[in-house]
């Protein structure tokens, strides 16, 4: 019988980042400078995945979240500052908070994407650049769609 027809509901799907699969693994970097920005960036497209961001976790060398959809973003609860770079599309830089402290709330006009990144590593970004994601090893090829 389906769930429907003994009065009850089907229980949700749970997002790929909750069921224990590993999100997609990216390697970021600044278009302008050829610098690698991050080797494991993971992408948070659901909604509890860019809520939670990095709260309870302290970004390490080499780690980015990329927020997508995002218009602003939030670091209530975080343990520590970050970097936080707002994008356009195409990954176009809007604006860089370099070591936002926690507490704050931002975002702007035009933006549609985030990264964050550890304190820092935002060092040298502009607006007007562009980071760019390139799949690491591991990473599915379907999860590089355009945004």
């Amino acid at each position: 019988m389906t769930p429907a027809a003994t009065g009850g509901s089907a229980p949700p799907k749970r997002p790929r980042e909750i069921r224990g699969q590993r999100p997609p693994v990216y390697i970021l970097r600044h278009r302008e400078s050829g610098r690698v920005l991050a080797s494991r960036c993971r992408l948070a497209q659901t909604f509890w995945a860019r809520l939670r961001g990095w709260i309870g976790h302290r970004p390490g060398r080499g780690e980015a979240l990329w927020l997508r959809p995002c218009a602003a973003v939030h670091t209530i609860g975080m343990e520590a500052a970050i970097d936080v770079v707002l994008l356009g599309r195409c990954g176009e830089v809007r604006r860089v908070l370099v070591a936002l402290p926690p507490g704050r709330l931002v975002g702007g006009p035009g933006v549609t994407e985030v990264c964050e990144l550890p304190a820092g590593t935002a060092a040298g970004i502009a607006p007007g650049d562009h980071l760019d994601r390139a799949p690491s090893r591991g990473a599915h090829p379907l999860d590089e769609r355009p945004g």
